[in-house]
């Protein structure tokens, strides 16, 4: 055998390896202990990837600390949010294993929508929804799975919803391997773990956790070691549905429903029992076994489906690659510069040769354009002199402010220039609306508008002509660039209410930008 032809072991790792030395903070007594503790150890005995290539996704919640706690990669990220950002992760990264960590309250209140689809698109995750029937991280409200008449925190007089059934969601869903285990018995967890981790596709499990804190014992009915053999079924695949402490019950159909049959006083019956069948590429059976529910029925664990169809992520895949074998492999920025996308573009300048309108849009390259001066009226106008509507947008997104202003020069003034000059220089440019206040190094240290004249100058100063300017001024008005747009200039001042925005170069103001002067100058057809 060559070199080239040998096969790798599958990594060798013990518990310890995926513990991940973080201080574990959770109640004395947590069922998150046990699940934690069995996740490691099953990882480590049964895992052929590599321990950097297990990813933990949480949500929020006392569950959701796993990452945390795993000496792997992982996240820990929002409300209900964690199959959405594991789904975006496996795809781009299929070559990773990734668990979704979640709780009644996160993955099926928030985060229902999130999961349901997840379950739906069959990517390939393992989800393990841990369910205390509570809220334990924010101090016990009741949550979607509490059962009615629970009295908890938000629910003082007792719960009136009825309660959601995890297993009956994913079922619902079309979930491809869907299974039920519980925190006091580590063996059936693993493996239950491990058949999650080898099955192609979403793989659901609902974990029954003890909150010892705010909901204690509530699956203890159940999964007690005192009641655990008359009130738990352990499906497995292949063999009839026998429970109870001496193999001596059974479950059979009556029509379409499951009954409890007494297999010692009728042992005829042994014949008539349900065969558990994971393997039922229809959900109906599946879907059967989840009601069975305690009080009135035993309460099934293990795995309720376990059928093969294709992943999201590898139906994602062949379409990529059928769309590039058809296309061609594709190109960012085509993608970006489409023929639908316009360019802010500068009017002809400095002996440039200008590019028109059409030519702008088929190029659609990031490279600089500059507009016809002289198409201005065309673009704007129609035929009819009407106002092109398409065209207007796209000479407002086109268009920079130093081509605006530039023949609209500003008045500019020295901060101790007195308020009656100033008043008499708007007096002279009635059209201007303010004037510039610039230091000796000719940048704008503030503004003086109309608005500013009458709030602060009129019946309150009595003598215009011995108070300087930088006294009432405007000191850090909102400013722009001189290479900002004009649908930028439009932005700022609908969005700050002004009438008039000064326009910078480097500091130093070149001009003004007025409501007035845009309405002007978007209305009124270019002269050559």
């Amino acid at each position: 055998m060559t070199p080239s032809t040998l096969v790798p072991d599958k990594p060798h790792y013990i518990k310890d390896d995926f513990v991940s030395g973080q201080d574990v903070r959770w109640c004395p007594g947590c069922g998150d202990y046990a699940i934690l503790s069995v996740m490691q150890k099953t990882l480590a005995d049964f895992t052929t990837t590599a321990r950097e290539n297990h990813v933990f996704i949480s949500g929020i919640g006392c569950s959701s600390r796993f990452p945390y706690y795993m000496n792997t990669y992982g996240f820990h990220t929002i409300h209900g949010r964690a199959p959405a950002i594991a789904t975006g992760l496996k795809l781009v990264r299929p070559d990773l294993t990734v668990w979704v960590v979640t709780g009644d309250g996160d993955g099926l209140s928030i985060g229902g929508n999130h999961l349901i689809h997840c379950l739906r698109r069959n990517v390939d995750l393992k989800i393990i929804l841990v369910n205390n029937e509570i809220y334990g991280l924010t101090k016990g409200q009741y949550s979607p799975t509490s059962r009615m008449g629970k009295v908890a925190k938000s629910t003082p007089e007792g719960s009136i919803d009825y309660p959601i059934n995890p297993l009956c969601i994913a079922i619902a869903a079309e979930a491809t391997f869907v299974a039920r285990t519980f925190d006091s018995d580590p063996r059936h967890m693993g493996q239950v773990f491990q058949a999650a981790m080898n099955h192609k596709g979403v793989a659901f499990i609902e974990v029954f956790q003890n909150c010892v804190i705010f909901n204690k014992d509530t699956h203890l009915p159940i999964v007690g070691r005192e009641t655990r053999e008359d009130r738990a079924i352990y499906l497995e695949n292949g063999k009839p549905i026998i429970f109870g402490k001496n193999k001596d019950k059974g479950i059979k159909l009556n029509g379409l429903l499951p009954q409890v049959v007494d297999l010692a006083a009728n042992p005829e019956e042994t014949k008539n029992l349900l065969v558990h069948n994971a393997k039922d590429l229809s959900p109906n059976y599946s879907y059967l076994l989840t009601q069975l529910e305690y009080p009135d029925m035993p309460v099934p664990f293990g795995i309720f489906r376990d059928i093969q169809k294709p992943s999201y992520e590898e139906m994602l895949s062949e379409q990529v690659k059928a769309v590039t074998q058809k296309k061609g492999a594709g190109n960012l920025k085509d993608l970006l510069y489409t023929s639908e996308v316009w360019k802010v573009a500068a009017k002809a300048k400095d002996g440039i040769k200008p590019v028109s309108e059409k030519k702008v849009l088929e190029s659609a390259t990031p490279e600089k354009n500059y507009w016809h001066e002289e198409e201005y009226s065309s673009l704007v106008k129609g035929s009819d002199a009407k106002p092109n509507k398409d065209k207007l947008q796209k000479l407002i997104m086109s268009e920079e402010l130093q081509n605006f202003i530039s023949k609209i020069p500003p008045i500019i003034v020295s901060p101790e220039v007195s308020v009656a000059e100033v008043i008499d220089k708007m007096h002279e440019f009635p059209t201007k609306g303010c004037v510039l206040i610039c230091g000796e190094d000719k940048k704008l240290v503030g503004i003086v508008s109309i608005r500013d004249i009458l709030l602060k100058v009129a019946g309150l100063i009595k003598n215009p002509a011995k108070v300087p300017v930088k006294n009432i001024m405007t000191t850090k008005p909102e400013c722009l660039e001189k290479t900002a747009p004009l649908s930028y200039a439009l932005h700022k001042m609908f969005i700050g209410k002004f009438r008039h925005v000064p326009v910078l170069d480097n500091g130093i103001p070149i001009g003004v930008v007025s409501t007035r002067d845009l309405i002007e100058y978007l209305t009124a057809p270019k002269k050559k």
